[in-house]
């Protein structure tokens, strides 16, 4: 797996100075992370100093990992997703101890709990029908954009689309917060994964030793929070350099965060639109798909172009029974192993993946626990954890409107249309993920969220 070298404008970007911000928006397949890669191991020769190459997604991580192994990228290089930096530089600071972060899962029953608690003040208000879930969402940003009170919560949300809270209902939300963090304090969790990034802010504001890192690179940068972002420009020093990869069409952790929130100053915004992944037929549906209400309203979009050369339209498969969709989706697995071809079998849900694990025993399972990194054969995993990947063919089962968007997702958002947007956006990650070929299969009614346009498609029934 030779390091990828850059294409036309891609150099520019490589060789900036080493010094300030700099934000570089592209769309799927523009080789973002190709230039992240090489942006790094240029920073780390060039100066000798320490470079961190941080992203989101753990099983990106094991992937850029593996290229730098390869290709033997400076040792003064160093891959790693946000969380973990984050508990690294605390833990150095003596303010992380075993078990100080709450899982997900106890997370979500302490929150619960602080409903209950709240009960009688959330009588009467519409803040009554909403889920747990809902606060989960709203504790999530609440955290990662660092509110401080009501004002500043009303504030932070104008603009992002949904329902619209008066101040007082604002606060009761706030409460809820508040209460979940007293509650979650009393169990012995110092912190959650959602504000962790608040805590390395506060803490890199006080830490006047010299930094670890004099260059950051953030690869899938529209998945970061500003307080994620504020704490990597705070953890370079004055002549540093911090340089952010990323693509809004993509951002499905969060409500349309910007960046633009998070204190970085770059000289100015570089684009890359040229597609230099996809066939043009699969390009084509990506970009229809930005065309869609669903990304309408989406911060700095950067809609692709067609550059590739032309191949097979994506292949829209009706199935007669969700026994024969399965059947389908494995022999076309296995004609893409004997063509030689990398494959993944992409599902919205965790659950999806169990019949093509039992039936592919030596697939490369993409998972936050992914150590090694196989380019070959099969891989399968979800939507989510394929970000930043890619493949020559890409099979997703179920697009069917059962299934997505996710009934359970839904219940977490203010409003349909937001919920809508993030899952389309999911929806837009897994189909650029392929290369060459591209099917998409469902037994009953397909999702509402792709392209009504069926030119886009290879249609079939079977």
């Amino acid at each position: 797996m030779p390091l990828p070298t850059p294409k036309g404008r891609q150099r520019e970007i490589v060789y900036l100075p080493e010094q300030g911000h700099t934000v570089v928006l592209g769309a799927a397949g523009s080789g973002k992370t190709t230039m992240a890669i090489l942006r790094a191991h240029y920073l780390a020769a060039l100066t000798g100093q320490r470079v961190l190459l941080v992203t989101f997604n753990r099983a990106l991580v094991t992937y850029l990992k593996a290229l730098a192994e390869r290709q033997q990228l400076p040792s003064s290089v160093t891959v790693e997703n946000y969380h973990r930096f984050a508990r690294g530089y605390l833990g150095n600071r003596g303010l992380m101890a075993d078990n100080a972060i709450v899982p997900q899962d106890e997370r979500q029953r302490i929150i619960e709990e602080a409903l209950r608690d709240l009960h009688e003040q959330l009588q009467g208000d519409r803040l009554q029908k909403m889920s747990a879930r809902f606060f989960a969402e709203e504790s999530k940003w609440i955290a990662g954009s660092a509110i401080q009170n009501s004002a500043d919560y009303v504030d932070s949300r104008q603009g992002v689309g949904g329902v619209t809270w008066s101040e007082p209902e604002c606060e009761l939300i706030l409460k809820v917060h508040q209460r979940y963090l007293q509650l979650r304090a009393q169990r012995g969790y110092r912190y959650d994964w959602d504000d962790l990034a608040l805590n390395v802010e506060e803490a890199i504001a006080q830490d006047n030793t010299p930094r670890r890192y004099h260059h950051i690179v953030i690869d899938e940068g529209q998945d970061f929070t500003p307080a994620m972002l504020r704490s990597l420009t705070q953890a370079i020093p004055s002549d540093g350099s911090l340089t952010l990869f990323g693509d809004m069409a993509q951002q499905i952790y969060g409500n349309r965060i910007s960046w633009r929130t998070a204190g970085l100053q770059p000289a100015g915004i570089l684009e890359f639109r040229e597609n230099y992944r996809n066939s043009s037929e699969i390009a084509a549906l990506a970009l229809a798909m930005t065309r869609t209400p669903a990304f309408r309203d989406v911060p700095d979009l950067v809609q692709p172009n067609n550059v590739r050369a032309r191949g097979l339209p994506p292949a829209l498969v009706r199935c007669s029974s969700p026994e024969e969709e399965r059947q389908l989706i494995v022999d076309q697995a296995k004609a893409a192993l004997q063509r030689r071809q990398s494959v993944a079998i992409l599902v919205r849900k965790r659950e999806g993946e169990d019949y093509y694990l039992d039936e592919f025993r030596q697939s490369q399972r993409l998972h936050r626990d992914l150590q090694t990194w196989s380019p070959g054969g099969i891989s399968i995993g979800t939507y989510h954890a394929a970000k930043g990947l890619e493949f020559d063919v890409v099979l997703l089962p179920r697009c069917e409107a059962a299934f997505i968007p996710d009934p359970d997702r839904l219940h977490a958002f203010r409003d349909q249309e937001e919920a809508l947007a993030q899952e389309a956006r999911l929806l837009y990650v897994a189909i650029t993920r392929a290369r060459v070929r591209l099917i998409l299969t469902y037994t009953d009614a397909r999702t509402t969220l792709l392209p009504d346009d069926m030119t886009l498609y290879q249609v079939i029934s079977q």
